[in-house]
């Protein structure tokens, strides 16, 4: 009886084991990505590729702009419609389309713009969220994963899910803002490349109310010399 008493406890102990904290996911999605250093030594992203609007029927090519610390940039080039754009220069939001023209951005869309404009949010989470939570184990596709909320001083958490074989982030789920109000945003990764000792993802599907935007890009450099200016309201 006893050994077999002893053998639950080790069984148990094991088990309580092998579950991580939310930080030491997050830190292994740094690791996973190639590691604090080489993710430093990058100041600049610029990746081009296509979009497949699935809800509206058309593709699109796409270019993606980010620069540390906290200015993004992109663009769709949809064939008989124009260009959709949308940035943010480290103060000021704005988006411009054929449809909605040029305007700045205000209130919770400002404040998601903002967000999303964080370079290298991975080594920055602290910053982002004042509290980390493990929810526990989910699946994404076939894949296992860990999930854990993050929560900001204001406003709704964020879910991220992580590959409990490899540590790299497979999905996201994060309060957004459109023109139509506030929703759910959900992100999904796919196709990591390393690039510079720092793995990408090349493949992104994010699931708004109207549909999915399938992203596939076809190059992505860091490092890259990029004007100040891109980012700024025209």
């Amino acid at each position: 009886m006893r050994s077999i008493l002893a053998f639950s406890l080790i069984f148990s102990g094991a088990a309580v084991a092998q579950t991580p904290t939310a930080e030491q996911v997050l830190d292994k999605f740094v690791e996973a990505s190639g590691g604090k250093a080489a993710m430093e030594k990058v100041t600049s992203v610029a990746s081009k590729g296509t979009v497949d609007v699935t809800f509206a029927g058309v593709s699109a090519a796409a270019e993606f702009l980010t620069k540390a610390p906290d200015k993004s940039y992109w663009v769709f080039n949809v064939e008989g419609y124009g260009a959709v754009k949308q940035g943010f220069d480290g103060k000021v939001a704005w988006s411009d389309s054929p449809e909605g023209g040029l305007k700045e951005l205000t209130g919770k869309q400002a404040e998601a713009a903002k967000r999303g404009a964080v370079f290298n949010a991975p080594l920055r989470w602290r910053e982002l969220f004042t509290k980390a939570e493990l929810k526990g184990k989910e699946k994404v596709g076939e894949r296992e994963t860990w999930a854990v909320v993050l929560t900001p001083a204001n406003g709704a958490p964020t879910t991220q899910y992580f590959d409990v074989e490899t540590g790299l982030m497979l999905k996201m789920t994060a309060p957004a803002v459109g023109d139509e109000g506030e929703y759910t945003a959900i992100m999904e990764f796919s196709d990591y490349r390393d690039v510079d000792g720092v793995k990408q993802p090349f493949g992104m599907k994010n699931t708004i109310p109207a549909g999915d935007l399938i992203i596939k890009l076809t190059d992505l450099k860091h490092n890259v010399a990029i004007e100040d200016a891109k980012f700024t309201k025209p």
